[in-house]
This record gives structure tokens, C-alpha cells and sequence, in this order.
């Protein structure tokens, strides 16, 4: 009987390693994930000369005013956003996507008070 009994030990142990995937006969591998980097493209494009056109710092411009459509260029910011941190989030917005484009501007060449208008921020980062 003891027989018996260490038999039916370890066949309970060999149905605890199959349920719990353990069991070393046919054991499946766990999967590895890969990542892989993409290169992303620039949303916008300067020149060689870290230039950004007219055309394209307008479209820079109204991409990080988070409205629908354009604006007046002739909209002051604080009109479009009342509090400092909205206003000062935009104007970050510009600087940043103008650097991504491979735009020369520096943070204090963007006008960010609420008296100035988009089209003078437009003006601060087109060549």
C-alpha cells in the first residue's frame, strides 16, 4: 500500500505541474514582445537655414491654438486664452514644434503676453 500511496503523490504532482504550466514535457516558451523605434517625421518643416515660410508658421501657429480652424491673425492671445498657464502652454507649444521643424527660434523670441496677437506670434517665427 505505501507503493500505492507515493504513486498517487506524484501523479498528483505531475497534474499540478500541468495545470499550473510547469510540466516539463512540452512546455511552451513564453512569448517575447519586440519594439521597435520608428522615425518620426517632423509635423513641420524649416529650411536649411532654420527658416520656417509664412505659410508654414501659420499652420505651426494654429495647430497649437487647439481650436478648430483658423483664427484672425489679428486675435490677441489673451482673448483666446485668459489664464497666464493657457497662454504661456501655447506659447511653449509654438517653441517647441518650431525646434521640432528645425526651427533657429529661441524661447524668448516668442512673444507670449496677452496683448500680442497670433499674427505677431507668426511673425516671431517665420523668416
Amino acid at each position: 500500500m505505501a507503493k500505492r500511496s507515493k504513486s498517487k503523490a506524484s501523479s498528483k504532482k505531475a497534474t499540478r505541474r500541468k495545470v499550473a504550466g510547469t510540466s516539463k514535457v512540452g512546455a511552451a516558451k513564453p512569448k517575447r514582445t519586440v519594439s521597435r523605434r520608428i522615425a518620426l517625421r517632423p509635423e513641420f518643416a524649416a529650411t536649411a537655414a532654420g527658416c520656417l515660410d509664412q505659410e508654414t508658421a501659420a499652420d505651426l501657429v494654429y495647430s497649437c491654438t487647439g481650436l478648430k480652424g483658423e483664427v484672425s491673425p489679428g486675435t490677441t492671445l489673451g482673448s483666446l486664452f485668459p489664464s497666464d498657464v493657457e497662454r504661456r502652454g501655447f506659447c511653449g507649444c509654438v517653441y517647441t514644434k518650431a525646434r521640432k521643424a528645425g526651427s533657429t527660434v529661441r524661447p524668448g523670441d516668442i512673444p507670449c503676453s496677452p496683448s500680442t496677437t497670433i499674427g505677431e506670434v507668426i511673425d516671431s517665427i517665420a523668416c
